[in-house]
């Protein structure tokens, strides 16, 4: 076993030394450098069997390799003006193959322990930065000989010195028991920066009714401080166990860390759904809805939330709030207007609003779904959580979400102080949080969704929420949307509901878009498409804005939630410009909103259902709107653009759903 070991480790310097020869004379040279990258992909090329006990027996080898740093540093040709040798350099395992069993779909457990795992999840506690001593030195009085100890991963990082000296002195070992600590005086080469972080499994990574794994990261050197609660990151590291004896109790406390030698922040991606394949299929679905884009657009409309009946402009509303706007910052002071926006849904208990705010969290790779009924200011936002004589910051639902969607039902029973601590979170997208010394400011860069029921069915006869003293108006403004849903009592639309329950109970089939290409669909738009408003747009939206100045007090995020409104109907329809027909749909849902003055003489509601022609239903509606706005040339210009367009290109006329398969990516 020994020979085999001196063995593996003669062949393991020998590729570190050729194949990263480059990248090991950099760490020589460079004064700043602190880090040896070690390329998995190249050294399995090089040297396959080791790659792979490299992959299998992850702990043995990377103890190995940072062994053998000292010793290939001293191999690079020096020059006069290199700095001394690093001998608390890092090692950093890069570019690890996707096969090899490395890749784990949860957090590690006990299983993993001793292996070299890569895993993601989403940061919800970070401890605060620290020095810690990599390794220490001892002398032996006896024989002389320098001894060094390395901290142990599994002990806190504790260095317990050495119980003997051990060193071969000619055909004799050395047991003397003396042996002093070598200290360096003002030296810091055994040092490095060091931090913890919680880890948790994603949300919706997990079934219903399990408790999510969580795993304590530790990060050392520039993995400091790289990350934040409510990132989700990708860990690559040693599972070790960590035990520590609690002398009240006499008992011994184990957990699992896993230390990591890799560490990236990820953002929002395709749901695993290659990019190239995912803008084939949307190019051809709206390239075959390119003489009726309304229809193709309702298809995706109805395939939100497909078990609910009707609704149709709610449906439409919370799509475009999960797709959101485009965010800017400004180059000159660096002010952000947020692209993400909010909705609320307010109205009678039974009109599906908790099922609408279930189906929007599947919609987004990176959702929190929550409830009112206890929800704390700690809960929402952050918290500062005493952890092992340390403090830590762990994340709320609010900053779990970031670069996702928040969906909070029963928004009313959030007690008013706690209501009034997502302000900033809301408007500003992020949140300054000053707790037990510690002060930090946390991004919230979400969308949020939230429900609620009222006491009085106010939203259809105008009455604002606020004058009920439900919903004050500074937290009110903050929505774009606040849509009232009412339980209404008319035969036609029982009659409807009746024959809609049925149908699902004889299991009628429904012609819709799945769950997984509709949330692929929104995630591609979302993170591809930025149109830019057009002149006649820009005039559309202009004109409602100073008709809603005209009728009562407004503020200015009213016109910027239109505006967020308008850029994500463009997203929805593919567009690379924001034209008026996507101006027109924004008025159309802000004027069902309670925070919004009506203009327009189109009287709908949020109930209504388009006609069985929906391209003829939104010229009718853009004809009202574009006519109330004072704007009746800019609708017959538009039809005459539409006519020339018809008479030059000739689409052929196929089945809606012939382009549909039944599989999703």
């Amino acid at each position: 076993m020994e020979s085999e070991t001196r063995s593996a480790a003669a062949r393991l310097k020998s590729i570190l030394a050729e194949t990263f020869g480059e990248e090991l004379a950099a760490l020589v040279r460079e004064k700043e450098k602190r880090t040896f990258c070690v390329c998995m992909l190249s050294f399995i090329h090089a040297d396959c069997e080791l790659g792979t006990m490299f992959l299998r027996e992850g702990l043995r080898f990377v103890r190995m390799a940072e062994d053998l740093l000292g010793t290939l540093q001293r191999s690079v040709p020096s020059q006069p003006s290199s700095p001394p040798i690093k001998e608390n350099a890092l090692l950093r395992l890069v570019n690890m193959p996707v096969v090899g069993g490395i890749s784990i779909p949860s957090i590690p457990t006990y299983k993993n322990i001793g292996q070299l795992v890569s895993c993601t999840g989403t940061v919800i506690r970070a401890g605060i930065p620290k020095i810690v001593t990599l390794w220490q030195d001892y002398v032996c009085l006896v024989c002389k000989n320098k001894k060094r100890v390395h901290s142990n991963d599994g002990r806190y990082g504790t260095i317990e010195p050495p119980m003997f000296c051990g060193a071969k002195v000619g055909s004799a070992t050395c047991s003397s028991l003396r042996l002093d600590l070598v200290t360096a005086p003002g030296s810091l080469q055994n040092c490095c920066d060091y931090q913890e972080t919680k880890i948790q499994e994603q949300a919706g990574h997990f079934a219903t009714g399990k408790i999510p794994l969580s795993i304590v990261s530790v990060l050392k050197g520039d993995f400091v401080d790289r990350c934040a609660p409510g990132n989700t990151v990708n860990v690559v590291g040693i599972v070790t166990p960590r035990w520590r004896q609690d002398w009240k109790t006499k008992t011994t406390q184990v957990e699992l860390v896993l230390v990591a030698y890799d560490l990236i922040v990820t953002s929002e991606a395709l749901d695993g759904v290659e990019k190239d394949e995912c803008a084939h299929f949307f190019k051809r679905f709206h390239e075959k809805h390119r003489k009726a884009p309304y229809k193709g657009r309702d298809l995706l409309v109805s395939s939100f939330c497909p078990d609910i009946c009707g609704l149709h402009f709610v449906k439409l509303a919370v799509l475009l709030t999960l797709i959101g706007g485009v965010g800017t910052r400004d180059p000159q002071d660096g002010t952000v207007t947020r692209g993400e926006g909010h909705i609320l849904l307010a109205g009678d208990p039974g009109t599906a609003k908790s099922r609408i705010l279930s189906f929007a969290a599947r919609l987004s790779s990176r959702s929190v779904l929550t409830t009112g009924y206890g929800s704390t200011t700690a809960g929402l936002t952050a918290a500062a959580v005493k952890d092992g004589g340390e403090w830590h910051l762990e994340a709320g639902a609010l900053v779990l979400a970031d670069l996702g969607v928040c969906c909070i039902d029963e928004f009313m029973s959030i007690r008013e102080s706690d209501r009034t601590s997502i302000h900033e979170a809301m408007e500003q997208q992020t949140l300054s949080i000053s707790k037990a010394g510690i002060v930090a400011k946390l991004r919230t860069r979400c969308s949020i969704v939230a429900a609620c029921n009222l006491k009085s069915s106010g939203g259809e006869s105008g009455e604002n929420i606020s004058v009920s003293g439900q919903l004050a108006s500074p937290l009110l403004s903050r929505f774009d949307l606040v849509l009232f849903i009412e339980d209404r009592r008319d035969e036609d639309s029982d009659f409807r509901l009746a024959e809609f329950v049925l149908g699902k109970a004889m299991r009628r089939e429904m012609k819709t878009i799945g769950v997984g290409r509709l949330r692929s669909y929104i995630s591609y738009v979302k993170n591809t498409l930025a149109p830019v408003m057009d002149e006649d747009a820009s005039e559309v939206l202009k004109r409602f804005y100073q008709r809603q100045r005209e009728g009562g007090k407004v503020t200015v995020r009213l016109f910027e939630g239109v505006i967020r409104l308008a850029e994500a109907h463009a997203r929805l329809m593919f567009r690379a410009r924001v034209t008026v027909d996507d101006a027109v749909q924004a008025i159309v849902l802000v004027e069902f909103s309670m925070v919004a003055r009506k203009v327009s003489a189109a009287v709908l509601s949020v109930h209504d259902e388009p006609s069985s022609s929906a391209d003829a239903f939104a010229s009718d509606i853009r004809k009202d709107v574009l006519t109330a706005l004072g704007l009746p040339a800019l609708h017959e210009e538009l039809l005459l653009k539409e006519e020339a367009l018809e008479t030059e290109e000739a689409l052929s006329v196929s089945s809606d759903f012939d382009f549909l398969e039944s599989e999703e990516f």
